[in-house]
Formats: C-alpha cells, sequence, structure tokens
C-alpha cells in the first residue's frame, strides 16, 4: 500500500508573509525598534512620574483584578513591591492570557504618571521573565496573519540556527565585488565578526549598539545593491546617428529667445550623445521655468533634422499639444503630429504618425503603432512608472531623456552613481520669489480656514488668480473633513458667483482644457482642482496656490504644484492648509518645502525619506525599500553615501 510523501513544512511559517521565504533570510527581517528593558524597579518608592520614556517594575498582583465591562472590558490591577508599595495600572481586551491572578509576580512596562496622589502605569504590558534585564525587539506583524509579539517569538525560535546562514549568504552576495571585511574596515569598524554583527542587530545590550549593528548591515545591503546594478552592460545601438553640433547651435538661434550657457551647454552634451554607440539614458534637472523644455526640443530638432524620428510623451494631452505647438512655431519646416486618446484610430491617422519626424502625446503614445524611433522624451518623468517611461523604447537601444522639476528617488541614486548622465539647469527665464507658508489648526480650525479665506480675497482683489488644490478623496472617508473637488467648487461658487472652474480626474481631456483656458483668458478667477494640474500648465495670472491636505502628497507632487505660481515672474504664495493634525514625519517634510524652492535639494530630502528604490534593470520599484537583502528596510541615501567610494574604487 502506497503513502503520501509527507509534505515538509518551512520552518518560518507565517513569517513568510513578511518576506523571508528561507530560513537564512530570517535574521534579514531586522527589528524597528526595542524595548529597554534592563533596569527593572523592585522599590517603587524610587520611582518618579513625569517622564515619558517606559519604565519597567517588577512586583506582586496585590488583590483579584477588577474587571470593568463595557464596549471593551477594562482591567484594574494593583502591584506591590517588595515593601507593599503600590503601583495601579489597567488593561483592555481580553486579558486571560496575562496571568493577573492575585500573588502572580509579574514584569510590566508603561509610562509612569501620577492620579490623585496614586502611582499609575499608563499603556501598560506585561513582560515575559526572559526579557527582563534585556533589550527586547520589536519586528513588524501583519493585521489579520501574524502578530508582532508571535514573530519575536517565532525569530527568537529561529535566529540561532540562521544567523550563520545569513552571514555566509551576505558574504557570497557581496564578495564578487569586494571582500566583506574590507566593507566594514572601511566603514570604521576593525576585527568585526558578521555573524556577532547580525546577533546584535536583533537582540543588543543597548539601543546605540543595535542601532550600529543595523546600520553595517544597511550599508552591506546599499553596496550589494548599487554594485550589482554598477554591472549593468547597455545594448549597442543598431546604427548611430550623426547630429550635427553646427545644427543644434544654429536651431537653438532661432528661438525667440537665447539660451543661457547652462541650458547650452545641456543641449550640445545630449546632441553629442546621440552620436554614440551605446544608447543615452540622461535627466534633465531643472525647476519650473528653467527652460527645460527648450533645451529638449533643440535636441529632438536636431535629431529630427538628422533623420532621426523622436516622441515626446507628457502626462496630459494638454501639455503635449502645448509642447508641440512651440515646436511647430520655432521651426516650422519639421513634420509633427500630436498623439491623444481622443485621435481617431484610422488610416489617415497612422499614415499622419508614421511619416513624421516628431512625434508628442500622453500615454496614447503607448498604444499606438508609432513606427521605429531613435530618441524618446519623457517630460515630467515623476509622473509616469518606469514601464511607462521606457515604454516607447521598444527595440531598447532608443536613446531615452527624462525631464522634471523633481525626479523620482530611483532615478537620483542612477545619476548618483553614473548609470545616468544628467543636466542640472539652475538658472530662470524670468525673476520670481514664492512664499510658501503652513496654515495649521492648531487650537482654532475656524481661525486657520478664515485665515486662508482672507489669503484668496486678497488674491482675487489684486486682480490675480488662485488655484485650490484638494487631494483624491478616497472611498473609504465619506465622514473626513477632505472635500471631493465637486463639493469644494460648489462652496466656491456661492461665495464667488460665475468665477468658478475645476478639474477633477473624471474629466475629459476636453473638459479640463476647457477650464484652463477659462482660468487663462481670465473668464474665471478660481481654478479647483485635484493634483492633475501639478505639471507643466501655463496660467500666466496665477499668483496663490492652496493647499488643503497636503501631507497627503509626495513632496514631489508639491514642489510641481508651487510652480505653477508667478510663472511670469514677480511675488507668488503657496499656503500649505491642514484642516486636521498631522504626523511629525509629515511636518518634517512640509517644512523642507517651506526651506527650499529647489527641486533637486527636495529631490534629495525625498530620497533620504522614502529610500532609493531597487535600481535593478528589471524594477518599476521608484522609491522605498531595497528587499533584495533587509526585509522593509529602506536603503538609506545616508548608506550608499557610506559606501559611494567603495563601489567606485570596485566598478
Amino acid at each position: 500500500m502506497s503513502t503520501k510523501p509527507t509534505r515538509k513544512t518551512n520552518p518560518l511559517g507565517k513569517i513568510q508573509q513578511l518576506g523571508p521565504k528561507e530560513l537564512w533570510q530570517a535574521p534579514l527581517l531586522l527589528p524597528k525598534s526595542w524595548d529597554d528593558l534592563r533596569f527593572p524597579v523592585e522599590h517603587f518608592g524610587l520611582l518618579r512620574p513625569g517622564t515619558p520614556d517606559p519604565v519597567v517594575v517588577i512586583g506582586v498582583v496585590a488583590f483579584d483584578p477588577d474587571v470593568r465591562f463595557g464596549k471593551v472590558p477594562r482591567t484594574v490591577i494593583t502591584l506591590w513591591d517588595v515593601d507593599k508599595n503600590p503601583i495601579r495600572m489597567s488593561f483592555f481586551g481580553d486579558t486571560r492570557n496575562l496571568g493577573l491572578a492575585r500573588g502572580q509576580r509579574l514584569g510590566v512596562t508603561g509610562v509612569l504618571t501620577e492620579w490623585s496622589g496614586q502611582l499609575w502605569l499608563n499603556n501598560p504590558s506585561v513582560v515575559e521573565e526572559f526579557w527582563l534585564g534585556r533589550m527586547r525587539p520589536n519586528y513588524p506583524g501583519k493585521p489579520k496573519v501574524i502578530k508582532a509579539e508571535t514573530v519575536r517569538s517565532k525569530m527568537l525560535e529561529l535566529l540561532p540556527a540562521a544567523i550563520p546562514e545569513a552571514a555566509e549568504k551576505l558574504r557570497e552576495s557581496v564578495e564578487a565585488f569586494q571582500p566583506v571585511g574590507t566593507i566594514i574596515s572601511a566603514l570604521g569598524y576593525q576585527n568585526v565578526d558578521l555573524e556577532k554583527v547580525i546577533r546584535v542587530a536583533h537582540v543588543p545590550k543597548s539601543k546605540e549598539a543595535g542601532e550600529k549593528a543595523q546600520h553595517l548591515l544597511e550599508c552591506i545591503a546599499a553596496f550589494h545593491r548599487v554594485s550589482e546594478a554598477s554591472r549593468y552592460t547597455p545594448p549597442k545601438r543598431h546604427q548611430r546617428l550623426s547630429v550635427s553640433v553646427n545644427d543644434a547651435r544654429e536651431l537653438a538661434a532661432r528661438l525667440p529667445f537665447t539660451l543661457d550657457k547652462e541650458q547650452m551647454a545641456a543641449v550640445l552634451d545630449m546632441v553629442g550623445r546621440l552620436g554614440g554607440n551605446t544608447p543615452m539614458r540622461h535627466m534633465i534637472s531643472g525647476d519650473v521655468g528653467s527652460g527645460k523644455t527648450a533645451v529638449f526640443a533643440c535636441v529632438a530638432a536636431a535629431a529630427a533634422k538628422a533623420g532621426a524620428r523622436v516622441a515626446i510623451m507628457a502626462p496630459m494631452g494638454v501639455l503635449a499639444a502645448q509642447t508641440l505647438e512651440r515646436v511647430a512655431q520655432w521651426w516650422p519646416e519639421l513634420s509633427t503630429a500630436l498623439i491623444t486618446g481622443a485621435a481617431p484610430d484610422n488610416e489617415q491617422t497612422k499614415s499622419k504618425i508614421l511619416s513624421a519626424s516628431i512625434l508628442a502625446g500622453s500615454t496614447a503614445l503607448l498604444h499606438r503603432d508609432v513606427g521605429e524611433l531613435d530618441l524618446v522624451i519623457v517630460d515630467e518623468q515623476q509622473r509616469f512608472s518606469r514601464s511607462q517611461r521606457e515604454g516607447l523604447c521598444r527595440r531598447g537601444d532608443e536613446h531615452l531623456i527624462e525631464a522634471t522639476a523633481t525626479c523620482i528617488p530611483r532615478s537620483m541614486a542612477l545619476m548618483k552613481f553614473g548609470q545616468w548622465s544628467f543636466s542640472r539647469l539652475q538658472g530662470a527665464h524670468v525673476k520670481k520669489n514664492i512664499t510658501t507658508e503652513i496654515v495649521a489648526t492648531k487650537q482654532s480650525p475656524a481661525l486657520a480656514q478664515k485665515k486662508i479665506m482672507q489669503k484668496i480675497q486678497s488674491t482675487l482683489a489684486a486682480g490675480r488668480e488662485v488655484l485650490v488644490i484638494y487631494p483624491l478623496k478616497e472611498e473609504s472617508e465619506p465622514d473626513s473633513r477632505t472635500r471631493s473637488v465637486e463639493e469644494a467648487a460648489k462652496k466656491f461658487e456661492k461665495l464667488y458667483p460665475g468665477m468658478v472652474a475645476s478639474i477633477s480626474g473624471g474629466m475629459t481631456e476636453a473638459e479640463k482644457n476647457e477650464a484652463i483656458e477659462e482660468l487663462k483668458s481670465r473668464r474665471k478667477r478660481i481654478l479647483v482642482a485635484t493634483s492633475v494640474i501639478e505639471v507643466g500648465v501655463d496660467i500666466p495670472g496665477l499668483q496663490r496656490v492652496v493647499v488643503v491636505s497636503p501631507e497627503r502628497m509626495g513632496l514631489a507632487a508639491l514642489h510641481q504644484i508651487r510652480g505653477r505660481v508667478a510663472r511670469a515672474g514677480g511675488q507668488g504664495y503657496m499656503d500649505l492648509y491642514l484642516p486636521d493634525p498631522i504626523a511629525d514625519h509629515s511636518k518634517k517634510r512640509l517644512e523642507a518645502l517651506v526651506a527650499t524652492q529647489d527641486g533637486f535639494e527636495l529631490t534629495e530630502i525625498d530620497m533620504e525619506q522614502r529610500g532609493i528604490g531597487d535600481i535593478s534593470q528589471e524594477s518599476n520599484q521608484q522609491s522605498g525599500s531595497d528587499e533584495t537583502l533587509l526585509f522593509g528596510r529602506v536603503v538609506t541615501y545616508e548608506a550608499i553615501k557610506k559606501v559611494e567610494g567603495m563601489i567606485r574604487k570596485a566598478g
């Protein structure tokens, strides 16, 4: 009689849901913090309330627990120390497994307070006997899958066998580039055993020791990821372009304005790269008004004059049309075609597309037969996924230029490590100053709202236009104070009859264009919109932008929105209106926006906060964690800077 083979159980169990799949990967799921339980107090008379840091106490449950039932059950207990000094605490929810019985010896951590002359522990948590006197690691859990406490218990069980395997795998992963000992020494650590580093990263003797060990592992992960990316060998061009530098100069001279030295240098740099035998990957980084469009348009025109075919992709049809209109005005001899979702898919359209030397359009370009291309230009690159940005590079050897004021963290990392060339435009064709201010509710939401409305009124009274941005409203927040664009537009229409236009994501391109034209022509004075307005649309009279709940948007998006203001020069204003309190990390991001108007600096801040993303050639991840080595951990910009010299040396 045959028997079914026994199915082998993975020792990681539900920890696999957090990233690790094999035993050696378990130690690479690092704790996110530690509870300092090293100094438990057994004499409560030594305790003094008032410190925000948690304390650890050991005592005996003095009486039977006082269980109070309500919506959430509450269990109140009193602990006695060795001298019967009391301290009280409340546990919420099911406490049957906590060992709160009278006479039970208990270790508890919480924040010490005093109420009616009695010591209390707020947010108490029972400490297992094993962890008393130690640093207790806190791992991430996953709702409805595995609790953080269960992860800790499982990790403690797995680490002894898994750490040696993890250390060996780490060595193997980097030693193709540099011996791991060399990396550790170069980071300032001498005679450090990798297994010990991993062990300390989980269960250190102090917080400082744990952070130091984790930072070392983050640096090794950064070295591995960037070194791996640097090994990429680009394909050879199937046919080299012969683009004349003199033609580029002549085309630039026909612009209705003169390119400055920085802009002209960028044009000539890219024109030179068009003649290379490998495909160019180039970033144009410059704030709104720095001349990015004129620069890449000159490169496109020079390529087209040399017989190349060029496609320019923008996030909105109106922006693509605006760009193509300028190209046609500047160099009318070039054949152009606009491609949008509304264009009919017939033989006449196909013929026009395939005969044009310069195409421009939205993502509709990705769904049309555009023929063979030599150069692809992506404007406002932060609005596209990597697959979209490279979607027109169908052969794989097309030249690619991307332009933005605030590139994605992944692109910044590729520029930093020489995988992409770049031009940074720091000038501006007009002088302007934009004052950015956070308007928070603090104690009086009504006062903050009144202040915002006064600002809007003063701008309208000065004869200028106002843009009000609302974040996309989530379906799950019907009771939130976050308004939809439609709701907000109705409110403003009541206050300013006949003066309000609106744009939301559900509108057609034609409807969006009409709303923008109404503001441009000053038939309307207030535009209420979602962030779809953030990219390169010109509204010359726009002086003030108000962003409601800006913490719900990224730094790049906010900076792009700010760029819509004072396009003709002069003074502009951006108000970041917070109708609700926000987290400290969100406030820090907004303060960075207030502190600088430089998009390149903001990109670096964004990269520091969000991580570099996965810079491997196959990845679409544009920011956040590199989970090849450390699960759920950001490969920080700080770690990259530390290993940068070693990477260049190894390369």
